[in-house]
C-alpha cells in the first residue's frame, strides 16, 4: 500500500481510469496514489483495485472525513493506534501522545506502546472518550506491583503518594513535580526496587534527612551521606549514596564510570536550570549513563522558559518532551531577536504558549498541587530536616550532656531548662547557613515564609535579607503592626520572629509555610507560634511546618519528646468528643425533677466523688507501672540481670533503706560531692517512690538504679551487691 494514497470526492467530471465510463462531478472519486497526478474513479471497487487503491484504507479515510469513524484505541505490533474523526479541539492532546506520528494514508494517530508510556496514553484516551480494550488497561507489572504493595503497607500514606510510587516505579525517566511538602522523598524511596543502587544528589542541608527518611521508609536499603571533596564513589548493592553538587566528579571522570543498573535521583533539581552550568553538564553526563533518572522539584519552571528546558536537558528528557530547543521556544511563543531569544509578556499574551505544552510535559512529569490533593492532607504537616553544622567542640559538649541526661529524657521528662540554655543558643547560631539555604528555596518558589527561633541571632540575621523584616522583643507595637500589614499585603517575602515576641497576638495567614530554626522548650509555645498561620483567614488547605534539628542523639531525642508532648496537648485540648443523641422515647419519659432528701443528696455526691478519685488513682497507677517498666528495661540493657524471684524480704528492706539513705544525702547535685543520687537519677528515684514501693516491680526498678552507687551503699546494704 502506497503511503501517499489520497481519495476524495471528485470536484470535476471525467472518465474513470479503471473502466473508462463517464463520471459526473461529485458522483465518484478523485484519487492520487503516489506522485502528484490526480485521476477520476467511479464507485466500483474493481476499478479502485485495478489502479492500486487499498479499498479498506480508502473507506477509513472517508469515515474520518465525514465524522463516522469509531473512536478507538488498539494495539498494532509495537505501536498503539488512535482512530477518531477529525477534531481540531483534540489536537493538543493528540500531539502530546508519546512518540506520536500521524499516518496521513490511514488518517490515524500512532504512538508508543511501551509500558512506561501506557499510563499517559490511557489518560489521553479517557479524555478523548476512546473505546479501549480491557487488555490495554491492564497496567500490572511485577516491579510496579511490588512497589505499590510496599506503599500500601505504610500506615498513614496518602492515596496520591501510592499513585506516585507506582508511576515512578514504571519509569526510567521521571520528573516528580509535586508541590513542596507533599512527600516527594517518601515516594522516591518507596519506589526504588529491592537491592537498588542509587546516587541521590541533594542539598547539603538535607543529606541527613535523606538518611533518616531511608531508615524510616526503606530499612532494607542503606543511605550513606558522603562528605568532603574526592569522597564520591558508586553505591553498592542495596545502597543509596547522598551527595551535594559540590561533590560531583569532573566530567572527564564521569565518562569512565560504570553506571549500569544505577538510579540517579536529583532533589531540588531546579538547581540544574542553567544548561551552561558545570553542575548541569555533570548531572546530564550521569543521567546518560544511569539506568534511570528521577528528578524532584516543586518548581520545574523557575523564572524564564529556558529554565524548564535546561532542567529537562540535565535529565536527558528534553528530546522526548519538546524535541530541539527551537521547537520548545516556538511552543513557548519565543523568537530570535537581535540579542538572542526573546520571550513575550505572558500576562498580556496568555495565548502565546501553545496549548499542548502542559500535555507534552506530562510525557515525563507527574505534578500534583496542594489544591488537587487537599482532601488527602491534614491541617498541619510537620517534617524535620537534620543538619550537621556544629563544630567538634560543640558536638563534644552535646555528647557529655547526652550521657548525663539520657535516662531522664528517655523516661519522658524534660531536663531543667537552665542546663541547656547556653548550648541551645550556640546551636541556633550554627544553623543560620542551613536556614538560609532553606529560605532561598522558598524564595525561588515564591512561597511566603515565616521563620521562628527562640534566640535573637538567627532572627536578626534573617531579618536583614532583602524583602524580609524581623520581630523581636525590642520591636515596638506600632512597628509590629506595620510589619504584619506589609507581609499580609504581599510587600514582604517573609518575616523572622522570636517565639517569645511573635508567638501570640499576630496573624500571618498569607504564609502556609513555617520554618523553625530552633524550638521553644515548652510545647504550648510551639503550638502558639504555629497558629500564627493556622487561624481564620488561612486559605491554604494545610500548613507545612519544617524544623531544623541537629544530627545528634540528644537533639533528636529532645525534639521528639517536645513534639510528643505537643501532640498530647493537641489531642487532649483540641480533639472533639463525638456524641450521638439518643432518639426520644415518649413511653420512657422521666420527670424533669425527682424528690431527694438531704441524706440522699450527700450520699450521691460522696459516691460520685469516690468514683472520680478511684478513676484518677487507677490512671496514675497505670502510668506509674509503664514508667517503672521503662526504667527496668533500660537498666537491663546496661547489664542488670535480677528478676522478681531474686527479691527476698531482706533485700526488700535494704532496697528501701538504700533509697532513703541516698535521698537523705542528696542535695539535688548542686555540688559534685559524690554523695547521694546524681541529678538525673534523683528525678527518676523521686518518681519511682510515688507509691511508697507497694509492689515488687517498683522495688526491682529501684534496685536496678542502685547498682552504680555500690561505693556509697555496699557497706550498709550488702545484700544488694
Amino acid at each position: 500500500m502506497d503511503q501517499k494514497q489520497v481519495l476524495i470526492a471528485n470536484k470535476y467530471p471525467g472518465r474513470c481510469r479503471g473502466c473508462g465510463t463517464w463520471v459526473p462531478a461529485r458522483a465518484g472519486h478523485a484519487a492520487k496514489n503516489g506522485g502528484s497526478q490526480w485521476y477520476v474513479l467511479c464507485g466500483s471497487d474493481r476499478c479502485a483495485a485495478a489502479t492500486g487503491i487499498d479499498v479498506a484504507v480508502a473507506q477509513q479515510q472517508h469515515a474520518a472525513r465525514n465524522g463516522t469513524q469509531p473512536r478507538t484505541l488498539r494495539q498494532e505490533g509495537d505501536r498503539l493506534v488512535v482512530s477518531m474523526a477529525k477534531d481540531p479541539a483534540a489536537l493538543p492532546l493528540l500531539r502530546s501522545l508519546p512518540a506520536r506520528y500521524f499516518d496521513f494514508d490511514r488518517r490515524v494517530w500512532t504512538c508508543s506502546a511501551r509500558y512506561e508510556d501506557r499510563r499517559r496514553v490511557l489518560e489521553i484516551a479517557d479524555q478523548l472518550e476512546l473505546d479501549v480494550p480491557a487488555a490495554l488497561r491492564d497496567l500490572s507489572h511485577p516491579v510496579v506491583d511490588r512497589a505499590r504493595a510496599r506503599a500500601e503497607a505504610i500506615e498513614g500514606i496518602r492515596p496520591y503518594q501510592i499513585d506516585g510510587v507506582a508511576w515512578l516505579a514504571s519509569r526510567k525517566q521521571a520528573l516528580l513535580g509535586d508541590d513542596m511538602g507533599l512527600g516527594k522523598t517518601l515516594q522516591i524511596l518507596v519506589a526504588l526496587p529491592e537491592n537498588a543502587r542509587a546516587i541521590a544528589i541533594v542539598p547539603k542541608s538535607v543529606k541527613y534527612t535523606w538518611r533518616d527518611e531511608g531508615q524510616r521508609w526503606r530499612p532494607d536499603l542503606t543511605v550513606t551521606p558522603l562528605h568532603g571533596r574526592g569522597s564520591f564513589r558508586l553505591p553498592r548493592e542495596g545502597e543509596i549514596v547522598t551527595i551535594n553538587f559540590a561533590l560531583l566528579p569532573p566530567l572527564d571522570e564521569i565518562g569512565k564510570l560504570d553506571l549500569a543498573g544505577i538510579t540517579l535521583i536529583v532533589d531540588e533539581a531546579q538547581g540544574c536550570k542553567n544548561y551552561r552550568a558545570k553542575r548541569s553538564k555533570q548531572v546530564q553526563a550521569l543521567s546518560y549513563g544511569c539506568a534511570a533518572t528521577w528528578l524532584l522539584t516543586g518548581t520545574p519552571l523557575m523564572n524564564r522558559p529556558p529554565d524548564l528546558y535546561g532542567l529537562l536537558q540535565a535529565g536527558c528528557m528534553a528530546g522526548r518532551t519538546f524535541g530541539k530547543f527551537a521547537s520548545f521556544a516556538a511552543k513557548m511563543g519565543g523568537h530570535k531577536g537581535r540579542w538572542g531569544w526573546e520571550w513575550p509578556d505572558y500576562e498580556r499574551r496568555p495565548d502565546a504558549i501553545a496549548p499542548e505544552v502542559p500535555e507534552l510535559l506530562k510525557r515525563v512529569m507527574l505534578r500534583r498541587t496542594k489544591a488537587e490533593v487537599a482532601r488527602d492532607l491534614p491541617p498541619k504537616i510537620r517534617s524535620v530536616i537534620h543538619v550537621n553544622g556544629e563544630d567538634a567542640g560543640l558536638r563534644k559538649r552535646l555528647d557529655v550532656l547526652w550521657a548525663e541526661w539520657r535516662d531522664c529524657i528517655e523516661s519522658g521528662e524534660l531536663p531543667p531548662f537552665e542546663e541547656f540554655s547556653q548550648i541551645r543558643a550556640e546551636l541556633a547560631a550554627s544553623r543560620i547557613p542551613d536556614a538560609i539555604e532553606q529560605i532561598e528555596a522558598y524564595e525561588d518558589a515564591e512561597n511566603p515564609l515565616i521563620v521562628f527561633s527562640a534566640h535573637r541571632k538567627p532572627v536578626d540575621t534573617i531579618g536583614q535579607r532583602d524583602g524580609w523584616e524581623a520581630i523581636t522583643g525590642d520591636t515596638s507595637a506600632e512597628r509590629r503592626a506595620e510589619i504584619v500589614a506589609a507581609f499580609q499585603s504581599g510587600a514582604l517575602r517573609g518575616v523572622a520572629l522570636t517565639i517569645a515576641a511573635g508567638g501570640v497576638g499576630i496573624t500571618l495567614t498569607r504564609a502556609s509555610h513555617v520554618l523553625f530554626v530552633d524550638w521553644a522548650w515548652r510545647p504550648a509555645d510551639l503550638s502558639q507560634a504555629e497558629d500564627r498561620c493556622c487561624r481564620i483567614g488561612q486559605t491554604a488547605d494545610s500548613v507545612q511546618i519544617v524544623s531544623l534539628v541537629q544530627d545528634h542523639p540528644l537533639e533528636k531525642a529532645l525534639h521528639a519528646l517536645i513534639r510528643s508532648k505537643q501532640a498530647m496537648i493537641e489531642r487532649a485540648v483540641e480533639a472533639a468528643y463525638q456524641y450521638t443523641a439518643p432518639k426520644a422515647d415518649a413511653a420512657a419519659e422521666k420527670p424533669l425533677f425527682t424528690e431527694e432528701s438531704e441524706e440522699d443528696r450527700e450520699r450521691r455526691i460522696a459516691e460520685r466523688e469516690q468514683v472520680r478519685r478511684d478513676a484518677e488513682q487507677t490512671l496514675e497507677r497505670e502510668q506509674h507501672a509503664d514508667y517503672v517498666e521503662t526504667v527496668t528495661q533500660r537498666q537491663r540493657g546496661r547489664g542488670f540481670d535480677k528478676t522478681l524471684t531474686d527479691l527476698t524480704d531482706e533485700r526488700r528492706e535494704q532496697i528501701v533503706g538504700a533509697y532513703h539513705f541516698l535521698l537523705g544525702r542528696c542535695d539535688g547535685a548542686v555540688a559534685k560531692d559524690f554523695a547521694g543520687f546524681n541529678k538525673p537519677d534523683a528525678v527518676v528515684a523521686h518518681r519511682l517512690g510515688l507509691f511508697d514501693f507497694t509492689n515488687d516491680n517498683d522495688l526491682l526498678a529501684l534496685w536496678s538504679l542502685l547498682g552504680k552507687y555500690h561505693r556509697q551503699c555496699k557497706t550498709n546494704f550488702p545484700a544488694l551487691y
